[in-house]
């Protein structure tokens, strides 16, 4: 009873086994092509002359004979080499239903020889590794002793590579998509507006944290928050050092926590107008940023209980926040930067005729000393009127102005 009970606890062992091995999946490489050549007589023990596929298996040749694998093997032996591979003539589409065998017998049993070999389409198998990758050769120089300009032992073939890891990876959540843990983001990137049908809509916190590589983002119009509105592991672009170009789509509303921690290349920024809310340490230590331009009213600064504010701190020497004439919310300074208004002065509609005094017109959107200058021939300006208050409007009179046949206006602030 006991042996038999031993018995069907191996047997059951063994189903258990043999279902774990079947459930392994093996990997395909159907990335990129690259090409791969080793030419007449180089050295095959030196890396520059081995395809290193994997840890594994480094694919070369030498002066004579056939493929070997470098890692484990120093040359090349009949129906074994190269180690650890196993080859088959078919697309890599098909790698499932391929039958394999080892290089030798696939160059001279299935394929005539070696030399037939080029053109042919075929996929090679990583034993250890279980990857399956396409292989075509372009070339292959004869081996056989003695040398000469038809010999050396060359050979070239094009091969497929690893699936990049995506630059941008999502999820989705309920209706929405977000942008989620996208480590490989490099260079420029353009987010998607639409994910598996669903809007993104957010970048989670920490999404592109340390993607130092990353040069360039678009944010499409689709996204309405930057990360989170509470203290977290990292910002949605924490530490991008090398991001000097972000475009922030019109409909986000919340610049997260430390959103743009610590981009020190990062030198200027526009803020949309539908943003409403920036969270602490969103731009702290950007150290080269001295331009941000906002074209809508003034976002709310949201602080931490933890980390306080510091929107801005550690930003460029002379940073500045520019915001536009008629815009509300702004006030001389900005999260800790002097303010600019821009498009200003500008005469208010319909303000230019007869004033009691002489002709006049109301100014506008006033910022530090505004000059009003006058010419007969639109070529020589002089400053007749100053105005050293800032504020909403300014009334300007010319008592001047019917002893000149031509009088132009103009005005600037300083």
């Amino acid at each position: 009873m006991n042996g038999t009970a031993h018995s069907i606890r191996s047997i059951s062992s063994s189903v258990l086994l043999l279902l774990a091995i079947s459930a392994h999946a093996a990997t395909v490489w159907d990335g990129p092509t690259i090409s791969f050549t080793k030419s007449n007589y180089a050295n095959p023990l030196l890396a520059e002359n081995q395809d290193r596929l994997t840890a594994n298996v480094w694919i070369t040749r030498g002066s004579s004979q056939g493929l070997f694998n470098a890692n484990t093997e120093s040359g090349f032996t009949h129906f074994l080499s190269p180690a650890g591979t196993e080859w088959a003539n078919g697309s890599l589409e098909n790698y499932a239903t391929l039958r394999y065998t080892n290089w030798n017998h696939w160059a001279k049993g299935v394929n005539p020889n070696p030399y037939a070999t080029v053109g042919v389409q075929a996929v090679l198998h990583l034993i250890a590794d279980d990857i399956y990758l396409s292989v075509q050769f372009t070339s292959w120089t004869g081996g056989a002793p003695g040398g000469g300009p038809s010999y050396g032992g060359g050979f070239s073939y094009l091969r497929s590579t690893p699936v990049p890891e995506p630059q941008v990876n999502y999820a989705i959540s309920g209706n929405t998509a977000y942008v989620t843990n996208s480590p490989s983001a490099s260079g420029d990137i353009v987010i998607a507006s639409t994910y598996s049908g669903y809007p993104v809509t957010s970048i989670a916190s920490g999404a592109f944290s340390r993607c130092t590589n990353l040069t360039s983002v678009t944010i499409p119009g689709s996204v309405t928050s930057i990360g989170a509105n509470v203290n977290s592991i990292a910002g949605a672009f924490e530490g991008c050092t090398s991001l000097t170009n972000v475009i922030i789509g019109n409909s986000v509303t919340n610049i997260g926590f430390s959103a743009f921690f610590v981009c020190t290349n990062l030198t200027r920024v526009t803020i949309p107008a539908s943003v409403t809310s920036i969270y602490a340490q969103a731009f702290y230590g950007c150290s080269r940023m001295t331009n941000f331009t906002f074209p809508g009213n003034a976002p709310a600064l949201v602080f931490d209980i933890e980390a306080g504010g510091a929107h801005f701190g550690g930003v460029g020497a002379g940073a500045k926040v520019y915001y536009y004439c008629g815009t509300t919310g702004w006030g001389t300074s900005y999260g800790g930067l002097p303010t600019v208004m821009l498009f200003a002065p500008r005469v208010a509609p319909g303000s230019a005729g007869m004033k009691p005094g002489g002709f006049g017109f109301t100014l506008i959107c006033l910022t530090n000393q505004t000059i009003v200058e006058a010419s007969a021939n639109l070529v020589n300006w002089q400053p007749i009127w100053t105005n050293s208050l800032p504020g909403a409007s300014a009334d300007f009179v010319d008592p001047d102005w019917l002893n000149h046949s031509n009088r132009f206006y103009r005005a600037r602030s300083d």
